[in-house]
């Protein structure tokens, strides 16, 4: 699999001392305990090494989190997973016993070999790009699976009446 972007990186402003930071894209891992509110100033110093408070760390991931989000809203075609996918979740006799969590990474680990530890540590834009590529061949694979992401594409790019 060919990735559509080099990896990308965010400037982030810092109110107190003001300064302006570039952080790195965080690995999968990072990114979601970011947004489970783990300990950012931890977090965030393996992406940069300006001043960190936790009330700094706090401003911080939240400018960090919404960028990474705008990010991935202005890439949707590559890393949006279809909106309406029907797939099924994972059998329990799955032959062999996978480290995975989730659906998403059982589908990533039958489409990359990736296991669940090297998909955590990931850049979090790779983990999407591989889950929505995973994904799609799935719903080719289908008889309707053309047809199916053609209005899928649509329903994302339809533009809304409000």
């Amino acid at each position: 699999m060919i990735l559509p972007f080099r990896t990308p990186k965010f400037t982030i402003e810092i109110p107190v001392p003001h300064i302006s930071i570039t952080l790195d894209t965080p690995s999968k891992g990072d990114y979601y305990a970011l947004l489970t509110g783990a300990d950012m100033v931890q977090i965030l110093s393996r992406y940069t090494n300006a001043p960190m408070t936790p009330m700094i760390a706090s401003i911080v991931s939240e400018r960090y989190i919404g960028q990474i989000k705008r990010y991935r809203e202005d890439n949707m075609d590559y890393l949006v997973v279809p909106s309406r996918t029907d797939f099924s979740a994972v059998p329990d006799d799955t032959p062999e016993k996978l480290p995975c969590l989730t659906a998403a990474e059982h589908l990533i680990y039958e489409h990359s070999g990736i296991n669940f530890i090297e998909q955590n540590k990931l850049p979090v834009t790779e983990y999407w790009t591989l889950l929505a590529d995973a994904v799609k061949m799935r719903i080719l694979s289908r008889e309707d699976g053309e047809d199916y992401l053609e209005q899928c594409y649509k329903d994302m790019h339809k533009i809304s009446d409000f």
